[in-house]
């Protein structure tokens, strides 16, 4: 089986990884919000992607 590739959206967008707010887990399918503030606040989607369909 292959593994999934994951990717996270914030209503509907991108969730910038790269931000220090946030942490992926080490699978990939848990996201941290360090500190959340309101700002943070809305859908929070994980995608999960494979070859395998």
């Amino acid at each position: 089986d292959p593994s999934p590739s994951v990717s996270w959206e914030k209503d509907g967008l991108p969730v910038d990884t790269v931000n220090s707010r946030y942490r992926i887990g080490p699978a990939g399918f848990q996201l941290l919000i360090i500190q959340a503030e309101p700002s943070q606040a809305g859908i929070y989607t994980c995608l999960a992607y494979s070859k395998a369909g």
